[in-house]
């Protein structure tokens, strides 16, 4: 046969009957040849093949789906064995690490005793937002100009804090920073002017026992540990803007005042730090703070910083101190220009 491959039972069938020697010798060579010789010479009738094939039938199975069903049991039970017996998989589970900083839960007792004066009196934080949003967007026209230099009245700004090494500088002297908003409220961007810049804190690592430990009852948890941490400067700051954005005075003001031992002369934290002491009824402490904003080398919180050098000097009883601060606001035509006036207008 000149194809090799099987043929159908029909084919063989045909052939058987068509077989002849000389079809033989013309078409077929000496194997397929001799093996039709052989089955005539059996005398096995063809129909016993059919038999045989009845006797081996077996009926057509498809075992995909009986795969697929032990394969989803087999994952069932071994999700079920993983998920209830985590103490047998991992007898040496480690407790839960907590950790806090310390400024969190450890308010300063000098800050705790504080209490924030009535609502209607604080600095709100729709305010400071309202007003640094809108000294952004001025037109350059609408600016003061920063080549006049009017000097502070005498005795109106606090002298700079002694942890400050710096000499004050002039309004004239001092710079733009530039800007980033965090909790949508103003800083300055100190990464551009520092390398890496962090904050070190303390850190209390409080220590957990997991849920799902059986024997929990019997285990001693451990004492809470303390150690010192630097954390990224901008991380630190973002946080506690959280805080004043909320309302927590006292927990913000540890915080800037934490950021002040580092750098003593960071105006993002002495302005916030004044809004602080001035909504928990320390004017004095604003009053070192926003004076400290306007002497130190960036000039971003300035219109911000006299207008509530001013507020903290009339909340303080000062109005003296305070009318002079006004004044200057308003001849400065800067952004409080109008609010000064209005001020000023109310006193005659």
């Amino acid at each position: 046969m000149k194809n090799k491959d099987h043929i159908s039972r029909n084919e063989f069938e045909k052939l058987l009957q068509t077989f002849s020697k000389e079809d033989a010798k013309e078409h077929l060579d000496d194997f397929d040849r001799d093996a039709l010789e052989g089955w005539q010479q059996s005398g096995i009738p063809f129909s016993r093949m059919k038999q045989l094939d009845q006797k081996m039938k077996f009926p057509k199975v498809n075992f995909a789906p009986y795969i697929l069903g032990i394969s989803i049991l087999g994952l069932g039970i071994l999700a079920f064995i993983l998920l209830q017996s985590p103490s047998e998989t991992d007898p040496e589970k480690k407790p839960v690490l907590v950790k806090v900083e310390n400024t969190d839960i450890h308010i300063p007792e000098e800050i705790d005793t504080l209490e924030a004066i009535p609502q209607k009196d604080q600095i709100t934080v729709k305010e400071i937002k309202t007003s640094q949003n809108e000294i952004k967007n001025l037109t350059p026209e609408n600016k003061k100009e920063e080549l006049i230099d009017i000097p502070f009245p005498q005795l109106v700004l606090e002298p700079l804090p002694p942890v400050i090494e710096q000499k004050p500088v002039t309004v004239s002297k001092q710079k733009i920073a530039k800007e980033i908003y965090l909790q949508d409220l103003k800083a300055i961007d100190y990464s551009q002017y520092r390398m890496k810049p962090s904050v070190q804190i303390e850190q209390i690592i409080l220590t957990g026992i997991p849920a799902d430990r059986k024997d929990k009852d019997d285990i001693v948890p451990e004492e809470p540990q303390v150690k010192t941490v630097n954390v990224p400067y901008m991380d630190y700051l973002d946080k506690s803007l959280n805080y004043t954005n909320r309302g927590k005075w006292k927990q913000a003001l540890s915080r800037f005042n934490e950021i002040l031992k580092n750098y003593p002369d960071d105006v993002n934290a002495r302005f916030y730090a004044g809004w602080c002491y001035y909504n928990l009824g320390q004017y004095n402490d604003a009053c070192v703070n926003f004076s400290a904003c306007l002497q130190l080398e960036f000039s971003n919180f300035n219109d911000e910083a006299e207008w509530y050098l001013a507020e903290s000097r009339l909340a303080n009883g000062d109005k003296n101190s305070a009318k002079e601060l006004f004044i200057k606001i308003r001849n400065q035509k800067g952004f409080y220009s109008k609010q000064a006036e209005k001020v000023l207008k109310s006193w005659k």
